[in-house]
């Protein structure tokens, strides 16, 4: 029987390594030694430090990109933490998944148009259960298509998300 736990030992990067695919402009985030973004461990195991490629560097709101303080938004302090913010047209969800890790998601549903929210690593809609990645893919139906998921940097304790 293939267990969370055990998904999650056999594959460390699973988690915050779903935070790729942002576009050109998301560079790779190593916390450890690497001298190469997503570089794997040498065989001298002196680098096993996993890579977060989950930030970019943000704009300004006068470009598009909106603020979230930290201070205003204590749920974006702990890994797991959520909240929805509405920047203009958009309904969005903002997670943190580790730290220096963030996403940002529509937060409705492709299926029916419900809310989201993150639940063991994964988005997963409250109403018929469709399941999301990190990347807004959908994992599990019945969502027809996958979220949109947009552009998020770090800078001054401010999280701040692309247009």
């Amino acid at each position: 029987m293939i267990t969370r736990r055990g998904v999650l030992a056999a594959c460390p990067g699973l988690f915050c390594g779903a935070c790729a695919g942002h576009g050109p402009a998301n560079p790779q985030t190593s916390l450890g030694g690497s001298d190469s973004p997503g570089a794997t461990p040498t065989d001298t195991g002196t680098d096993t430090t996993p890579t977060l490629p989950c930030l970019v560097t943000p704009g300004t709101e006068a470009s598009g990109w909106f603020p979230i303080p930290l201070a205003d938004a204590p749920e974006l302090r702990k890994d797991g933490g959520f909240l929805y913010v509405d920047p203009d047209v958009r309904a969005l969800l903002v997670a943190r998944l580790a730290a220096d890790c963030y996403v940002a998601l529509d937060r409705r549903c492709t299926h029916a148009g419900f809310e989201i929210v993150l639940s063991y690593g994964r988005f997963v809609c409250t109403l018929h259960g469709s399941t999301f990645s990190t990347e807004g893919e959908v994992l599990g139906g019945p969502a027809p298509l996958d979220l949109k998921v947009y552009p998020v940097g770090f800078a001054d304790d401010t999280v701040w998300i692309g247009p």
